[in-house]
């Protein structure tokens, strides 16, 4: 940390301690009637009920868990690095694995959140953290006890959390409304696929279109997925063996899926993976793929390319009365539909099954690929939409973190940015 402090200016009266100089570790256990807490990079401190947990039960006792108290610091030990952590407002209990402490000296504990969040101290964190597999880091109280953090008067303390209290808060009101935006622009064009591909139909189960309700939109004829197209899947070679990955047939997992087209993948697997795993069936390219479980699952893709894919995959390929991208709009416009035919404890599943046996009312081919260019034009003018949007939030995110810097380290005069 000597290097960013020598780079920041020298502010009177500021000084420079220790984290254990400031901090103390807390370990009080035995309160496991009280509300459980995480730590959330975007969000810091929040009830863990207040998020969607309900996949990741709670361990069945909870005697170990660490009591924390309004104005404590509470760190994920595993992600600090991300800069999950933050000022706790709450009473509750967190898992053992999170590091809680409480002030030794009359601080601010406001100003601390934001310092130890800011883009500075979170690089410094991410160097003291150390990688443990798979795909985490681990931080040490030895290591972050040594730390070192700015201490400015307590007078400067809180007119910097108040700053960027308020400063904070306006920016992340006006994230609020743009993400609100997109999420009401992809709405209205679910809206219009909907009305689009069911103009004229009447239906109680748009996945399972009866023979009478199709008569009433003229010349469209029921079909069932299973009628027209070949349906496939596939299967994971063992990981970490360099036999079966490199070089060869792109391979594709659900994370790939964004319901849209499917450019490329960052994976393959070889000839010699495909000679030895049947399962790995190669899809033609122009396959519609569903995610059929997993934190994706009901999500699409279209894919251009001859792939294989993962057993977390459902593969539609070769139709004959049915356009694949009719079948893709009509999934993805009644998505929630699919998703509560998923079975399972907690997250949804979907089986290959169960989507061979939809059933669609689908036009005559030409008026299915007309529906498509038409759709495909809307969609493009939504997400040239939302593509600004997302711009405008990166960039106001980019913001905040910027400001938040420059406030705690004193780069800033708060009384005339104020």
């Amino acid at each position: 940390m000597r290097g960013v402090l020598a780079a920041l200016p020298k502010r009177p009266n500021w000084e420079v301690h220790r984290f254990s100089g400031v901090f103390e570790r807390r370990k009080v256990t035995g309160y496991e009637g009280f509300e459980p807490l995480s730590v959330f990079t975007e969000l810091g401190v929040v009830p863990r009920g207040s998020q969607d947990w309900s996949y990741k039960a709670l361990g069945q006792s909870l005697s170990g868990y660490l009591l924390v108290e309004p104005g404590d610091l509470v760190f994920n030990k595993l992600r600090t690095w991300q800069g999950a952590l933050g000022l706790s407002a709450y009473r509750g209990i967190v898992s053992p694995a999170y590091f809680v402490f409480r002030a030794r000296v009359r601080i601010d504990p406001r100003y601390y959140h934001y310092l130890l969040r800011s883009s500075a101290w979170v690089q410094e964190l991410k160097r003291l953290s150390k990688w443990m597999p798979p795909n985490q880091n681990d931080i040490s109280w030895n290591d972050l006890k040594r730390m070192q953090v700015l201490v400015p008067p307590l007078a400067e303390q809180r007119a910097i959390a108040d700053f960027l209290d308020r400063e904070t808060a306006r920016i992340d009101a006006i994230i609020v409304k743009k993400r609100r935006l997109a999420e009401v622009l992809r709405a209205r064009f679910l809206e219009k696929a909907r009305g689009l591909l069911t103009e004229g139909l009447q239906v109680k189960d748009p996945l399972d279109v009866r023979e009478t309700e199709s008569a009433s939109a003229g010349s469209r004829k029921v079909v069932r997925l299973a009628w027209d197209f070949a349906f496939g899947s596939g299967t994971t070679p063992p990981a970490g063996d360099e036999r079966y990955y490199g070089p060869g047939v792109p391979w594709l997992i659900t994370g790939d899926l964004t319901d849209w087209e499917v450019p490329s993948v960052p994976r393959s697997v070889t000839q010699e993976a495909l000679a030895s795993y049947s399962a790995l069936k190669i899809h033609p390219a122009g396959s519609l793929v569903i995610a059929m479980y997993g934190a994706t699952v009901g999500r699409l893709g279209l894919v251009g390319f001859e792939f294989v894919t993962n057993q977390a995959c459902c593969v539609l390929h070769s139709g004959t009365s049915l356009d694949v991208q009719f079948v893709f709009y009509w999934l993805l416009g009644h998505r929630e539909a699919l998703l509560l035919r998923g079975v399972g404890a907690g997250q949804p599943n979907i089986s290959q099954e169960m989507i061979r046996s939809i059933r669609i009312a689908a036009p005559s081919r030409n008026e299915q690929m007309r529906l498509v260019k038409e759709l495909n034009t809307y969609r493009d003018k939504t997400e040239t939409s939302i593509d600004r949007l997302t711009r405008q939030i990166a960039l106001l995110a980019e913001h905040r973190q910027a400001l938040i810097t420059a406030a705690v380290t004193g780069q800033m005069d708060i009384s005339s940015a104020a």
